[in-house]
């Protein structure tokens, strides 16, 4: 490993699918038993989030063992669609504008200023979403 932060959330991956797949032979995983995954994990209630994420890691494990000619095939892994990523940009401008009650120019260049410099972005003329307010929105 890399010591890459993500190291936590691997190894909590790798404990489900061991729960679920236990001593099961690499070619006895199928698409179809990776589909069962999918619908056992979401009945115990696991964002679809976590669940991309562990499908991910038997992904890389599979393509890592190939590469090592250990198996001859990776199975065709699932996805799921994810409906909490981040939508794109506002203008800072109408961020501002919804949110205070700003009639002049002069004060709306002052609080977009103020905005951008909260956000450490002082060049930049948008404003990023925040994650915060995206988290479980669906997109449309």
């Amino acid at each position: 490993m890399r010591g890459r932060k993500s190291l936590p959330r691997l190894k909590t991956a790798l404990r489900h699918l061991r729960e679920f797949f236990g001593g099961a032979r690499a070619m006895s995983i199928t698409h179809d038993r990776l589909t069962e995954y999918v619908v056992h994990r979401q009945t115990e209630g696991a964002s679809n989030s976590s669940i991309q994420k562990e499908l991910a890691a038997i992904r890389r494990a599979f393509r890592l063992a190939k590469r090592a000619k250990k198996v001859s095939d990776v199975p065709d892994v699932p996805t799921l669609e994810l409906n909490n990523t981040r939508t794109g940009f506002i203008e800072a401008r109408d961020a501002i504008f919804d949110r205070y009650d700003i009639v002049e120019e002069d004060e709306l260049r002052e609080a977009v200023r103020r905005l951008a410099e909260h956000r450490g972005d002082t060049e930049r003329k948008t404003v990023p979403l925040s994650r915060r307010g995206t988290e479980g929105a669906q997109s449309g």
